[in-house]
């Protein structure tokens, strides 16, 4: 079974992420700047997985403020598709997502990979 770990920062909240714009949603200067991040961070070791997988995300955020669990993956898959850690998101046949508690001087999502077989 093919796995892929690694530790990446929290994306911008999707009222950060995206812009509306002339009647058409685009990606904030935000949002583009969070998926270059990504790029640099995974790029060199992105394994370019073409099977489907199974997606665990333990969110790791700066403060106990409320935010919506479902907001994360949007932002994390378009920049994991971008770093060519796999070929496309439909690829995601399993999602699992847990909020960990607050860690002030390290914010991060914990991901991890699995293919399925």
């Amino acid at each position: 079974m093919t796995t892929f770990e690694a530790s990446i920062p929290i994306p911008p909240s999707n009222n950060r992420y995206y812009r509306h714009f002339r009647g058409h949603t685009v990606i904030s200067p935000e949002g583009k700047a969070y998926k270059k991040t990504m790029v640099e961070l995974l790029g060199k070791v992105a394994p370019g997985l073409s099977e489907p997988v199974s997606v665990s995300m333990r969110v790791f955020p700066k403060d106990r403020r409320k935010r919506d669990l479902d907001n994360y993956p949007k932002a994390v898959f378009d920049a994991l598709t971008l770093a060519g850690v796999w070929v496309d998101d439909k690829q995601v046949e399993e999602l699992w997502i847990k909020r960990e508690k607050p860690d002030k001087t390290n914010p991060r999502i914990e991901l991890c990979l699995k293919v399925i077989c």
